[in-house]
């Protein structure tokens, strides 16, 4: 009896040890697990973090393109005509003015084209506004057709235009080569209204600057080219010149 108490001592004892090895041995495995689980959330938070980070720079990337093309539609609309889509007068005098400093290194001349409708107020008071702004239209497509592609178009108010003419070969020909061209292309612009049409015929002026003073008063050759176009409108006024002098009696006529 003593015996058999005595192994069954034993063998509890033994069994305790076991267990207690079994619970260390899980105390330990729950330790490890628990320091990877805390590894892995520290990975999780930094994932977190960089994606969070991530996000904010495409937002802020979005933001940006978004501002960029903001700015981008206001410098447009701010350099623009928006009844004709051509540049403005303020967009021509910066263009005018890069030029000056571009040809001002190398020499070369710049022509400025001055063309105002004839009669154009007394259109808009014939036929009101609405028909006004088309006839401009019109004209305008007329001049973009026919403007090279070094050259520069812009309405600059009302019912005036500029074109720039650059590097420019300076004499006779050339002076009158331009004129003609312009003059041919824009004496027979047509305005069609409802069941009429209507001539539209303009003036024009020219001017040629060299760079040195075109570099001194970009400006000034914008004036002196509106003078130059008025001198010979009034000149072919007193002339009773056609073409693209004196305005035919604005009427509609029917459509052939």
């Amino acid at each position: 009896s003593y015996n058999r108490q005595s192994d069954l001592f034993v063998q509890v004892t033994a069994e305790r040890d076991v267990l207690q090895g079994e619970n260390q041995a899980l105390m330990q495995t729950n330790e490890a697990l628990a320091e990877e689980n805390a590894a892995l959330r520290q990975r999780i938070e930094a994932s977190e973090e960089a994606a969070a980070k991530f996000t904010a720079k495409i937002d802020e990337s979005e933001e940006l393109r978004a501002l960029r093309a903001e700015l981008a539609a206001a410098r447009q609309q701010a350099h623009q005509d928006h009844l004709t889509g051509l540049p403005n007068r303020r967009a021509f005098e910066e263009r005018l003015n890069l030029m000056a400093s571009e040809q001002h290194h190398h020499g070369g001349h710049v022509a400025v084209l001055y063309i105002d409708l004839n009669d154009f107020g007394v259109l808009n008071k014939k036929f009101g506004h609405d028909v006004g702004d088309e006839c401009l239209k019109t004209f305008a497509e007329a001049l973009k057709a026919n403007v090279r592609k070094d050259e520069i178009a812009a309405r600059i108010g009302g019912d005036e235009f500029c074109v720039l003419l650059h590097d420019f070969k300076q004499g006779n020909h050339a002076f009158d080569e331009a004129i003609k061209r312009f003059e041919s292309a824009l004496s027979s612009v047509v305005y069609q209204y409802g069941q009429g049409c209507m001539a539209v015929t303009a003036s024009v002026g020219l001017v040629v600057a060299t760079s040195e003073d075109l570099y001194a008063d970009p400006e000034k050759f914008i004036r002196q080219a509106d003078a130059r176009m008025s001198e010979i409108k009034s000149e072919r006024r007193a002339a009773k010149g056609s073409a693209m002098g004196v305005a035919n009696e604005l009427s509609l006529t029917p459509e052939p």
